[in-house]
């Protein structure tokens, strides 16, 4: 099935020592992909340096060659050429940022993790079902359904003789302040699509009591088929 798609680059780096992926001896074999749409660049670790024996764990955590194709990848039209690498990584230990002290022990507790997954990982019998974009089978997306979007501001004002209060929406703190004698709390609620804001005023109550009030707000509604106008705002 189709594995590449026109107007994208494609670069696949693999190691012929890989000692878990395999067919891997050429570019024909399981990490290379197949001639199709786009443009597409097998290469191996040792068609830059012949002498490399980095295997599966190294290619990805510290091979400097590895890195250098990736990087030419980055920053060039186009997927890597193996050309453009200068010749001089090989004799590089390590990719830029690998910590010579630190690194070989994060690569051994890597590897001793990737020993157990693959000693008690759970297996499958089979391949899982391609998906549809590789089949051409996707059905049309569904058309989204009519939404409008709030511009409210709401105003909640405090009971009277309520003390210690704290007003929040959502788990979030809302500020008050005093208007015309009243302690109030604007509720934002502009931009928000359909749903229902929840407002919680707590404090105590003169006697000492401790309350909570709970207010609830509609932002909007969804438009009906044929009506006019985006709904409640």
């Amino acid at each position: 099935r189709q594995e590449t798609f026109a107007g994208i680059d494609y670069t696949s780096i693999y190691t012929r020592t890989d000692q878990f992926v395999q067919p891997n001896l050429d570019d024909g074999g399981t990490t290379s992909l197949r001639p199709g749409p786009g443009r597409i660049t097998n290469v191996a670790l040792q068609d830059v340096c012949p002498a490399s024996l980095t295997d599966h764990l190294f290619i990805g955590t510290t091979d400097s060659v590895a890195w250098a194709l990736g990087i030419d990848a980055l920053t060039h039209d186009g997927p890597a050429d193996p050309g453009r690498v200068d010749p001089g990584v090989c004799a590089q230990q390590a990719m830029p940022g690998v910590d010579p002290v630190t690194s070989p022990g994060a690569v051994a507790e890597t590897l001793t993790r990737l020993i157990e997954q693959l000693a008690l990982a759970p297996r499958t019998a089979a391949e899982p079902a391609l998906r549809c974009y590789v089949t051409a089978t996707c059905p049309p997306p569904a058309r989204a359904p009519a939404t409008c979007v709030s511009r409210r501001t709401v105003t909640v004002t405090v009971p009277r003789g309520l003390r210690a209060v704290r007003v929040r929406r959502g788990g979030r703190a809302v500020p008050t302040r005093v208007r015309r004698g009243r302690r109030v709390a604007v509720i934002d609620m502009r931009g928000l699509g359909p749903r229902t804001v929840t407002v919680r005023i707590s404090g105590r109550t003169r006697s000492g009591r401790a309350t909570t009030i709970t207010r609830r707000f509609r932002t909007c509604a969804a438009a009906r088929a044929g009506s006019r106008g985006g709904g409640r705002a």
